[in-house]
């Protein structure tokens, strides 16, 4: 299960490349280029700089090896992939919802991932904005809740 947050387009500039991320399309419909219908996954997943391309039909694992893209032909391809009717799915492959914190007030719903910076635990949110700085045990809880 990936450890990064789920992202946006905006999400992904944002984080883009100090922060990790993954963006995981999905589509279900008719593929007028295969006159079939397709129920498929698209992810990219930055991992310090280094955008990784992965896709498969729903269920699968998707390529034994994933397609590194720069960061130019990785948001060309996302934007052909949201053209042809995929859809952002926010929840990791394990089904857990996009934010499992949204029971909260605001700020604190919008929080994607917990961090130490300098011995400062951080919570923040999709953009990688600090929302509020957390005693240890706190940022051990937000994590499990998070699946980080």
């Amino acid at each position: 299960m990936p450890r990064f947050p789920f992202v946006d387009y905006e999400g992904a500039l944002a984080l883009y490349p100090d922060r990790p991320f993954n963006i995981r399309l999905e589509f279900t419909g008719w593929n007028s280029s295969r006159n079939c219908v397709s129920d498929c996954w698209w992810t990219i997943e930055n991992r310090g700089g280094c955008l990784l391309c992965n896709w498969g039909a729903t269920g699968s694992l998707g390529r034994a090896r994933p397609i590194e893209y720069s960061l130019t032909q990785t948001l060309k391809k996302l934007k052909a992939k949201l053209a042809k009717g995929y859809k952002y799915d926010f929840r990791t492959q394990q089904g857990r919802p996009k934010n499992s914190l949204a029971h909260l007030p605001s700020p604190f719903c919008d929080i994607v991932d917990v961090v130490c910076e300098g011995g400062v635990w951080e919570a923040l949110d999709v953009n990688g904005q600090m929302v509020a700085r957390v005693t240890r045990d706190t940022a051990r809880d937000l994590r499990n809740k998070l699946g980080v």
